[in-house]
């Protein structure tokens, strides 16, 4: 990557950490996370998320929000047992049916 798209890159992770998330939909948030976890930014992925998570009870991110929220957790943040938390609800109603398979074999690893 040269100095311009560095920089350019910087500046739009630093807007995109300036705005108030609490004001964002789900869908936002979600781009907003997914975004931050190809960076490799986990604190701000994890934030978006987690916003989605307790805010968002009923979103079509939430199963995704979840298992995203858990790998990061678990794997780049290195909290294992509150990644657990999040994964385990994938594997209750009305997620069980979709993620169960998936977040079993993941645990396994």
């Amino acid at each position: 990557m040269n100095s311009n798209n560095e920089e350019l890159l910087n500046d739009m992770l630093g807007l995109a950490r300036s705005i108030d998330r609490k004001e964002l939909n789900d869908s936002i948030l979600f781009q907003l996370g997914a975004l931050f976890e190809r960076v490799r930014e986990w604190d701000d992925a994890s934030q978006s998320y987690r916003q989605i998570v307790d805010n968002f009870t009923d979103s079509p991110y939430l199963a995704k929000s979840l298992f995203s929220l858990g790998k990061i957790l678990k794997q780049k943040l290195f909290r294992e047992e509150e990644a657990i938390g999040y994964l385990e609800r994938l594997l209750q109603p009305p997620y069980d049916m979709e993620w169960g398979a998936v977040v079993r074999n993941y645990l396994k690893e």
